[in-house]
C-alpha cells in the first residue's frame, strides 16, 4: 500500500514539473487543416503548413496578425558585445466559419554565446528560424486541444 502511495504520489509531482515547464507531448496527426489569411508572413505559413494535416475536411483559419523578432545585447566583454539574445514574438486568431475561437500572442527566444558580430550572420538566420518552427509547433500543439 506504502508503494503505491509513492508511486501515485511520484506520478502526480512528475506531471505536474512537466506541465508548468511548457511540456507539451508532440501531436502525432492533426484532425484539422488551417487555412491562414495573412500572407505577409509567409515564410511563417511555410513553416505552420508543414505540420497539418491537408487533406482534413475539418478546416479552420488561423489570422497572423503579427511577427516580431527581437534582439537585445546581454552581455558585454572588453567592451563590446559577447552574447545576444534572439526572440520571435506570434501573435495570432483562429476562426472557425468566421466566429473567433481564441486569440493569443506566444513568444520564444534563444541565447547566442560568445559572438562578436551577429547582424545578417548565418548564426543569427539559424536561431530565428529555430524559434520560428517552435512557436509553429506550439500554435498547433494549441490548436489541436481545441
Amino acid at each position: 500500500m506504502k508503494n503505491i502511495i509513492k508511486i501515485l504520489t511520484l506520478s502526480i509531482f512528475v506531471s505536474a514539473f512537466l506541465s508548468s515547464c511548457g511540456f507539451n507531448p508532440p501531436v502525432k496527426e492533426n484532425s484539422f487543416n488551417i487555412a491562414i489569411v495573412n500572407s505577409d508572413y509567409q515564410d511563417f505559413s511555410t513553416i505552420l503548413k508543414s505540420g497539418l494535416n491537408l487533406n482534413s475536411p475539418k478546416k479552420l483559419t488561423l489570422n497572423i496578425l503579427k511577427i516580431k523578432e527581437t534582439k537585445t545585447n546581454a552581455s558585454y566583454d572588453n567592451s563590446k558585445v559577447s552574447n545576444y539574445s534572439l526572440g520571435v514574438i506570434v501573435e495570432f486568431a483562429v476562426y472557425d466559419n468566421e466566429k473567433l475561437i481564441f486569440e493569443d500572442k506566444i513568444s520564444d527566444n534563444r541565447f547566442l554565446h560568445n559572438v562578436n558580430n551577429i547582424s545578417n550572420s548565418p548564426q543569427e538566420s539559424l536561431a530565428y528560424a529555430e524559434i520560428k518552427q517552435d512557436l509553429a509547433r506550439k500554435i498547433i500543439n494549441k490548436i489541436s486541444k481545441l
